[in-house]
Parts: C-alpha cells; structure tokens; sequence
C-alpha cells in the first residue's frame, strides 16, 4: 500500500470515529462511510426478509442478531415481506433492490467472506456471497449497533473481505489428555467474533467419533473449520507465541512481532497464517495474558488496517465489553503490567540483582524513580480490581494476575529496603522500622514461593513457569542474613595506593571478624575495631558472629 493510500486509511479512520464516536468494528472494515443521515427505528418491533430460501447456518445466525437486538434496544424482529421489511438480508444477484444497495461496489473483490452492509435513513441491506459472508456481516452489524439504544442509527456502507483466507489458531492440547467439549465450542465461538475460520487442535488423544461430530457441527454454525493433529492446505505462514512466561510477558514485543510477521506474511503472498500457542494448560485464548495473539487474530483479516493506536479503543471496548462484562481498560491494564517491567528496578536484571551488589554505595535505584516506581504500582493495583473481579470465575488466570501483582509489590519492597541500605552507607541512618520491613519482605516471599509452587502444579508445563524453587529460596536466605551481612566503604588515602577501609554491618551491635589472607573469618580472627589502611589489590572476608551464628561471609576487592 502507497504512502497516500495508508493517509487515506488514517483519515477515513477519523471520520467514521468522528461521525459515530462509539461505534467501534473489530476486526476493522476494509472500506467505510458514514453518512450524515439517521436511521430512526420503530419503538418495539421490526421486521427482516431473507431474499433467497434461509438454511440453518445463516437462520443461526440471524437468531444471534434477533437475540442481540432483543436484548441491546428491547426490539423484536419478525418476518416482513421483500417492500417494506426493515432489515433486507440474501445473497448477492438474487434480488434487484439488494443488488441496487450496492450498485457502486465491485462486488466480486469481496470473495467468499467478504460482506456488504448499507444503512440508509429507510432501511438495512446486508448482502454476501456466501453463507460465511452473511455471518460475517450480522457479527459486524451486531458491533456496529451496541453504541445506539435510543434506536437512531448514523447511516452507513461498509464493504469488507479478509486479506487471509485461512485465519487459525492451533492450540497445544498435548499432555491434557482428552479436552472437555465444552471449553472448545466456547474457544470457537469466541474465535468467531474476531472472524478467525479455522482451529487447529493439536492432541495427545483422539476424542471420539461422536464427540468429533459434534464439535464440527458446533463449528460448522460459526464458519470454523476443526483440524485434528493436521494443518490446512495452502499457502501458510505460522508464528508460534512462546509461552515460557506466563507471568511477565512482553506485551509490547509481542505485538509488535506478530504484527511485523503478519504483514510479512502478507507481502509474501501468503493465503493463511496460523497462530500457535504452546501452552499445555487450558490457558485459554480469550482468558489469559495473552491478548496480543487476539490482535494477531483481527490483523489476518485487515493486514493494513492495524495501526496500534488507532486500534486499542475498540479493542478495550470489545475484550472489556464482551468477554468480561467490564468498563475496566483491559488491553491497557496489560500493557501497564507489562511496561512496569521495563521500568528501573522491576526489569529481570534489577530483580535478580544481589543484596551485596549494593555495597560501596552502588544505588539500583534513585529515590526519584523510586518514587515514581511506587506510583506506578499504586496506579496499576487500582486498575487491576475491577479486572480481578470479572476473571474471579476463572480461578488458574485469577491466580496467576494477583500472584503477579503481588510480586510485583514484593519487588518494589525490596527495592527500598536496598535504597536504605545504600543510605546508610552514606552514613544515614536505617528507619526505625527496618527490622519490621525485612520481616515482612520475608514473610510475603515465603508466600509467594507456596503460590508459585502451586501455579506450576496446575500449570504442568515444562514450557511455562519454572518448576525451580531455588530462586525464592535464595532471596529468602538473603533476607534472613541480611541482618548479618557486612558492607564496606572505600576511600583512597594518598599517592601511595593506600586505601581507607571501613566495615559496616546492618545490625551495628554485632561484633565483625576479618581474615586478610583469603580464609575464611571465625570467632577466632581479627574483630574489626577501626578503620582499615590496606593496599591497592588486597582482599578481605569479613562476617559477623553473634551467639555462635556466623553472618554470610563478604568478599571486599580494594580496588
């Protein structure tokens, strides 16, 4: 696509945002126009004909949009005749008045999928080539209408196609043994909304043949095709999401790289693109972190039509709206989540960091972005609520986001723990209550561990968290010595190499013991007195003993 021709997007983007503000298409149309005129409903029923004889697939799906109807702007609909019904549905050269609502399109680029939808100020015309489109069309009508319950509808018209022909989503069920019908004719339905047509089931055991049957009938009335342990035919491009970490994920580099293999996939003259995840856990596709796969979703359809920006609103509304009932943002509560992961001092590196990288006065983290680290955190917290609220029902993903809220707090704790330490070695004095703060990290670590512990059993994945507990219980040891732990400041004397060499432990009242030739201090070395005067180079191990319990032992390079 030209430079002029992306302009033109944007600004047609503008205008149908501006004429109705709160409409909102997912995924986006491939060409729209809104009209200034209104379409002014009756007050209780209205009425729709089918041009051609109806067939169970498109009966379905007008039900969805008589029970939508009911339900959004408490109107009936019933069946009129082909003059004066309010909503005229067929396909394409069975009628001359659908066909004159469409007069001025090329209405063969529209495909096998594709749909065409006019509202004019007397009427709707929804009209396809096949039975797909028709679906297609009502899922974009439905959307279009949530926003208009005083029954004034802005005109519209609206041609659409998909760029994909085959748009999947493979599930991993491997090591899940047989999965509950249930949940998947859920997946499918949902997958329908964001017009993906195909589900790849990858599974360690066949279901039966009735339960096959059945699951293809189910996916049939949706436009999904099922495929058991074998990809579609055709030209395909995949892009497999990596699930190895469930709980801080790149939300950002996520989408960004599906986008960009999405359009070079396009480009590629690609006719389809799977979508995988590798999860073995029922960490479901509308349920879990993992909403940028949903925009990877709605991108196979209009590859250049996704510009992010442009794009979160309608996404918040129709994630939010529709699956979780919620006013909450909740692609922007993920992407708070994971930004606060590529602030200072919650990033993988800083966390890990040890207790003693902060000795010689070396500060992870300034007290102004710690500060606003905190904020942050308060912030996010507050958003999260309403969210925790909706996914309650699904106890795995409820677990999971407050296991990561959690330690998301934990890790800003630390952080301040280790900032009084690096002040106090600027010789401030720690807060009265430090003791009572190391206690408490401490406490809600063990907590922690036992949470973890416990996601990775139901997750049972080697893929997804990490079954190692060696982590927590290293910062657990960390936090029990610190206490102990000896620190050490460093100033050069004179010309001569000569270095001043102070030692400092948390708690001052324990005595500390020194060694100089690199073995390890005991009860019976030097105990550190003064101020130390020791050569360039020279190493010292220092720890402190109290009561016969000897702190870790610090390792000082006069450098």
């Amino acid at each position: 696509m030209s430079r002029l021709m992306i302009s033109a997007v944007v600004a047609l983007f503008v205008v149908f945002a501006g004429t109705a503000a709160q409409a909102q298409i997912v995924p986006l149309p491939q060409k729209w126009e809104s009209g200034s005129e209104v379409l002014e409903l009756g007050s209780t029923d209205l009425s729709y004909y089918f041009v051609d004889k109806p067939n169970p697939s498109n009966i379905f799906a007008l039900n969805q949009l008589i029970l939508f109807w009911e339900a959004n702007q408490a109107l009936r609909l019933t069946t009129g005749t082909r003059g004066k019904s309010d909503l005229l549905v067929g396909k394409l050269g069975n009628y001359d008045k659908l066909d004159e609502a469409f007069a001025q399109e090329d209405i063969e680029r529209i495909g096998e999928e594709g749909y065409l939808i006019n509202i004019t100020s007397e009427r709707i015309f929804l009209a396809a080539h096949t039975d797909a489109g028709l679906f297609y069309a009502i899922q974009t009508l439905r959307q279009y209408l949530i926003p208009f319950k005083d029954r004034k509808i802005p005109t519209l018209y609206l041609a659409d196609w998909p760029d994909f022909s085959i748009r999947a989503w493979e599930d991993d069920m491997r090591s899940k043994g047989s999965p509950d019908k249930d949940y998947i004719k859920d997946e499918i339905k949902k997958m329908s909304l964001f017009k993906l047509n195909a589900m790849i089931l990858s599974m360690e055991t066949a279901l039966p043949k009735n339960v096959v049957d059945e699951l293809n009938r189910h996916a049939g009335l949706y436009h999904v095709k099922l495929y058991f342990n074998e990809r579609p035919e055709g030209e395909i491009s995949e892009m497999t999401i990596s699930a190895e970490n469930k709980i801080w994920p790149d939300l950002r580099g996520m989408s960004f790289r599906i986008r960009e293999a999405v359009g070079t996939a396009a480009q590629g003259g690609a006719t389809g693109f799977v979508l995988k995840t590798d999860d073995t856990d029922y960490f479901g596709f509308f349920e879990s972190f993992y909403w940028p796969i949903v925009w990877g979703g709605v991108q196979l359809w209009n590859v250049e039509k996704s510009a992010k920006d442009d794009y979160l609103p309608i996404f918040n509304r129709e994630y939010s709206g529709l699956y979780f009932s919620s006013n909450a943002p909740i692609a922007d509560i993920f992407l708070d989540f994971s930004n606060l992961g590529q602030l200072n001092g919650l990033n993988n590196h800083s966390f890990a960091k040890s207790w003693e990288a902060y000795e010689g006065g070396e500060v992870g983290l300034p007290p102004e972005s710690l500060e606003k680290l905190i904020a942050a955190m308060e912030g996010f917290r507050s958003r999260t609520r309403e969210y925790l609220m909706q996914v309650s029902q699904n106890v795995y993903t409820y677990d999971c986001f407050q296991f990561a809220v959690n330690w998301s707090n934990w890790m800003v704790k630390k952080q301040q723990i280790q900032l009084h330490i690096s002040n106090m070695q600027a010789g401030k004095p720690l807060p009265e209550d430090f003791n009572d703060q190391v206690n408490e990290l401490r406490r809600e670590l063990f907590a922690l561990r036992q949470t973890y512990q416990t996601l990775w059993k139901k997750e049972r994945s080697e893929k997804g968290l990490n079954a190692d507990l060696k982590f927590f219980d290293e910062q657990t040891e960390a936090t029990i010595n610190l206490p102990y732990q000896v620190f050490a400041s460093i100033e050069a004397v004179d010309a001569d190499s000569l270095y001043a060499v102070g030692l400092q432990a948390i708690n001052d009242t324990l005595p500390i013991y020194y060694t100089l030739d690199e073995s390890e201090p005991t009860e019976v070395s030097l105990r550190y007195e003064s101020v130390l005067q020791l050569p360039q180079n020279a190493v010292i191990r220092a720890r402190t003993v109290s009561n016969r319990y000897r702190g870790p032992v610090a390792i000082i390079r006069v450098r």
